[in-house]
């Protein structure tokens, strides 16, 4: 998943659990960082796809994972105290993104993107864009708009 990131310009910015979280523009310049996370997430789900051949072939269970996509500005920066410090990134959009990847299974859809990201993309890369309505998210007083990313046609 790490190369499937980094190989869109993507940053990792930590490793939460089982979980990802991964920073596209702003550390990185990118032209289009909406677009560089969503080619990211297909290929992240590409690569699982083929980890779960290799696990089939081998007798064991396939692996699943959500992938929660937004777009918006986040502050960058070091935050903790003398003791303890850590680069980081905060923000409204950092933990909407955590709460569309947790929403994904309930959704039953593997890439789960908001409007802003689907505004920031060009046109021609909106057609993949499934609109699935607003959906509440945990701690959050207003619904979010959501899409599924229809893999098949490339995002």
């Amino acid at each position: 998943m790490v190369a499937a990131i980094t190989s869109y310009g993507g940053t990792i910015d930590k490793f939460i659990g089982d979980g990802v979280l991964a920073v596209f523009g702003g550390v990185i310049s990118l032209a289009n960082p909406a677009e560089a996370a969503l080619d990211a997430a297909l290929a992240m789900r590409a690569k699982l796809q083929s980890l779960n051949d290799q696990r089939l072939e081998a007798g064991l269970a396939p692996l699943d994972c959500g992938i929660g996509i937004t777009f918006g500005e986040v502050l960058h920066g070091s935050v903790g105290s003398t003791g303890r410090k850590d680069i980081t990134v905060l923000g409204d959009v950092v933990v909407a993104a955590t709460q569309l990847e947790a929403t994904t299974a309930e959704l039953r859809t593997p890439v789960l993107v908001s409007a802003s990201l689907v505004d920031a993309l060009p046109p021609e890369r909106r057609g993949a864009m499934v609109p699935l309505g607003e959906v509440k998210l945990s701690g959050r007083k207003q619904p979010m708009l959501v899409y599924a990313v229809d893999i098949l046609d490339g995002g």
